[in-house]
Order: structure tokens, then sequence, then C-alpha cells
């Protein structure tokens, strides 16, 4: 989805998804600032079957303290199911030097531990 707005058909969409016998994986949710503002919509997501993989550069502020500070509330709220990183480019790969400035870096492992049950 785009980051800033939830698309209209969002909810419509994962039925497809979840009928054809996917399970979708919603990358990055702690960027979507349409969930910062509205949780319940996160809730739904996951109420509706959807997964939550947060990215690591997230964890460091990369892309703003409001982001990371977000990754806390899903972690907080056993809502991240994985982790991943976004990385496109040389710098995104330096950036893993930068420290983790979350609160709940306990949820944070956890949630790393749960990569191993996608292998």
């Amino acid at each position: 989805t785009g980051f800033n707005s939830m698309p209209n058909n969002l909810f419509e969409m994962i039925f497809e998804i979840r009928l054809s016998g996917y399970i979708p994986i919603i990358a990055h949710p702690e960027r979507y600032i349409y969930l910062h503002d509205n949780l319940r919509i996160a809730e739904k997501l996951k109420k509706t079957g959807c997964l939550f993989q947060i990215n690591l550069l997230s964890t460091t502020a990369y892309y703003g303290k409001k982001i990371c500070k977000f990754c806390d509330i899903l972690l907080e709220k056993d809502m991240v199911d994985f982790v991943g990183s976004d990385i496109h480019n040389v710098r995104h790969v330096k950036e893993f030097n930068s420290k983790i400035k979350l609160k709940k870096i306990g949820k944070l492992k956890e949630a790393i531990k749960m990569n191993k049950k996608f292998r």
C-alpha cells in the first residue's frame, strides 16, 4: 500500500488473497502513516490473517523517530510476526551499524526468532 493512505479496497484485496489460499504479509507496517493514526486498522489487518514484517532499519530510527516509536507499539502489542531488511543500496547496509533505538529490544529479539518458522 502507499505510505500515507490506505487503499479504499484494502480489505477486499486481502479477502481475495486469502480466498486464493495465500497469507498476506504486510511489509514494514511501521512505515504506513495511516496506521499510526488509527491502530484499529492494524488490528483489523491482523484479525483478517495478515502477518506483519517490520524492517530492521526502522528500529534504528533510519526512517525517523515516529517510525521507530511505532515499531515499539507493534512489538508491545505482539503484532510483529517476523523481521526483515529492506536493503536497496549500500547506504542501507552501512546503516546496520547504527544502534537500535527501540524500548522493546526483548520483543524485537522474540520477533527475530520467529523468522526461523519460515525456513
